[in-house]
C-alpha cells in the first residue's frame, strides 16, 4: 500500500530535505531511518520537492509504500525524530499518487525584517539598507505576476527542459511601520532555487542597487548572464501545497504568527 506523510520542519539545523552522500543530517534521512526501525523493513520516502539547507516547511508531504503499518506509528515516530521535525498524519493514498508530481500548486513565503531581533534570527532574514525603494520592489513583483518563463531564476536552467511556471498569486505584505515584510508566491511549479533567486534580486531592488529596468531585463532574458546568487535561506518557508484529491490545512501556525498584523501592499 502507498501512504502519505504530512509533516513540518524547522530547517535551521538540517542540510535540506534530500538525502545526501556526505551527511546523514537531512530531513529525508531522519524520516527514512526511523520509519525503517519502527516498521522493521527498509523504507524509502519520496518528498514533494527539495528544500535547501536552512529552509523551513510549514507543510510538507511525502509518500512511501509498505504492507506493515505499525500501531501508534505517528506517536512513536515523533518520539524518535529530532525536535525540529513533526509528523502530523500518515494516511493511505491511491497507488497513482505521487507527493511531487501530483501537486497542483505550491505556496512559498519569504520573511525579512529591518530591525535586529535575536529571537527571529533563524526564522526571518535581517536586511540592512538606509533607504527603501519599496515602490520599485512592488513594480518588480507585478512583473513576476505577469511572467511565465523563469529560466533566469533557475539554479540549473540548462538541466531543465521546461522553465515555464504559471504564477497564481504573488504579493508583498508589510506591517504598518514597514519594518517587517513577507513575500508570498503561489505557482503550479517552481524551478530549483527559484524563490531564493527571485528574492535575491527583489532585495537588490529594495536597497536601490538594482533598477526596475534591470530587473525586467534580467527576467526577460530567460537565462542568467551572471553567477546565480541566492537570498539567505532562513527567511524561506514552503508554506502550503494543494493536490487535486485534497488540500490539508497548515497545522503549524508559526508563519501565521510572523505575518500577524501585516497587510498586502502590492
Amino acid at each position: 500500500m502507498k501512504f502519505l506523510v504530512h509533516l513540518a520542519y524547522k530547517g535551521t539545523d538540517f542540510n535540506g530535505w534530500q538525502r545526501q552522500k556526505n551527511t546523514s543530517d537531512t530531513i529525508q534521512e531522519n524520516i527514512e531511518r526511523n520509519l525503517s526501525i519502527l516498521m522493521k523493513e527498509e523504507i524509502g520516502v519520496f518528498g514533494c520537492g527539495r528544500t535547501d539547507k536552512g529552509v523551513h516547511a510549514l507543510q510538507y508531504f511525502a509518500h512511501f509504500t509498505s504492507n506493515n503499518i505499525q500501531p501508534n506509528l505517528i506517536y512513536k515516530l515523533n518520539r524518535m525524530l529530532p525536535k525540529d521535525i513533526c509528523v502530523y498524519d500518515i494516511s493511505p493514498v491511491a497507488e497513482s499518487f505521487n507527493a511531487r508530481y501530483s501537486a497542483r500548486s505550491r505556496t512559498y513565503r519569504y520573511f525579512f525584517h529591518l530591525n535586529k531581533n535575536v529571537f527571529t534570527k533563524d526564522l526571518s532574514t535581517l536586511i540592512s539598507c538606509d533607504n527603501l525603494f519599496l515602490d520599485e520592489m512592488i513594480q518588480c513583483i507585478k512583473l513576476i505576476q505577469n511572467s511565465n518563463d523563469f529560466g533566469a531564476f533557475s539554479k540549473t536552467p540548462d538541466k531543465v527542459d521546461n522553465t515555464i511556471c504559471k504564477i497564481k498569486e504573488c504579493n508583498l505584505y508589510a506591517d504598518d511601520e514597514k519594518t517587517r515584510f513577507c513575500f508570498e508566491i503561489t505557482s503550479n511549479r517552481f524551478l530549483r532555487g527559484m524563490v531564493r533567486i527571485i528574492m535575491y534580486r527583489l532585495l537588490k531592488v529594495l536597497d536601490g542597487s538594482m533598477s526596475v529596468d534591470s530587473f525586467k531585463e534580467y527576467l526577460q532574458s530567460n537565462r542568467s548572464k551572471d553567477a546565480v546568487q541566492f537570498a539567505y535561506p532562513q527567511g524561506l518557508y514552503l508554506y502550503q501545497l494543494e493536490y487535486p484529491e485534497f488540500q490539508k490545512p497548515v497545522e503549524s501556525k508559526l508563519s501565521e504568527v510572523l505575518i500577524e498584523q501585516m497587510k498586502c501592499i502590492s
